[in-house]
């Protein structure tokens, strides 16, 4: 029998899902997703995967730029990545990290004047996550 890639007690998901949900219900983000280091997707609030959205590429994609910011920064010796921001013509996409921890929190906006705020949102929904998650541990990819 194989091992799964991840796996999550379904009501840690719940409970995450419920916490992103509200999340964006008291911000003006949305999409918000928290996804693995890998790309697989953990949680999400309804509005981040819609009838238009690939939910694979919306999961996909982030894992992939924040593998290519670390690679960067780490050539640039400017440390770890801990924010990936991809500005758009009509929004803003946040992606947060951590090096300690193999999930990634990923968030749209269209409202880029309150960038400063959603980081600082942000990385305290990022923590909460990663306490719920740090028992979780990502094993090999069975594509």
């Amino acid at each position: 029998m194989s091992k799964k890639e991840i796996e999550i007690d379904p009501a840690i998901q719940l409970k995450l899902s419920q916490m992103l949900e509200e999340l964006e219900s008291k911000t003006e983000l949305e999409g918000c997703a928290i996804i693995s280091s890998t790309g697989l997707r953990i949680a999400h609030a309804d509005s981040s995967v819609g009838p238009r959205i690939d939910a694979d590429l919306y999961s996909a994609s982030p894992a992939a730029l924040l593998s290519l910011g670390s690679t960067v920064t780490m050539t640039l010796e400017y440390g770890e990545v801990t924010e990936v921001v991809v500005r758009g013509g009509k929004g803003f996409t946040i992606i947060t990290a951590s090096k300690d921890t193999p999930f990634i929190l990923l968030a749209t906006s269209k409202k880029g004047y309150k960038l400063g705020y959603f980081f600082q949102i942000l990385r305290k929904m990022y923590k909460k996550a990663a306490e719920m998650l740090k028992d979780v541990e990502i094993g090999t990819a069975s594509y």
